[in-house]
């Protein structure tokens, strides 16, 4: 690699360390546990990128509870605004909710 290409991904982590923050944070001592553990074993460098990790599965795990409020919570909504008196009933949404949760614990 030349020192061009060096000095690139240099500029490229400085650039990523500017759009950082530092954030103090207190854990159970099982949750502590668990990121020493992966830092021991080399699965992550630093408790940093443990908790970037389980941030960026949190949002992967929560991205299709966002779609479905999307695309049937607001449809759903739009449609009880234009005629209040079609509503539906509390049994039908605890089941679909019901429905979605068995789905989305099939899916883990």
């Amino acid at each position: 690699m030349n020192g061009a290409g060096s000095q690139a991904n240099l500029s490229a982590q400085e650039d990523g360390l500017m759009d950082s923050r530092r954030l103090d944070i207190e854990l159970p001592g099982e949750a502590a546990a668990i990121v020493d553990a992966r830092i021991a074993s080399g699965r992550n460098a630093s408790a940093s990128e443990v908790v970037q990790e389980a941030l960026e599965l949190l949002e992967e795990q929560d991205s299709p509870l966002e779609d479905w409020e999307e695309r049937e919570l607001v449809a759903a909504y739009d449609e009880w605004k234009a005629n209040p008196t079609g509503g539906i009933p509390i049994e039908e949404v605890s089941a679909r909710l019901e429905e979605e949760r068995a789905l989305r614990r099939a899916k883990m």
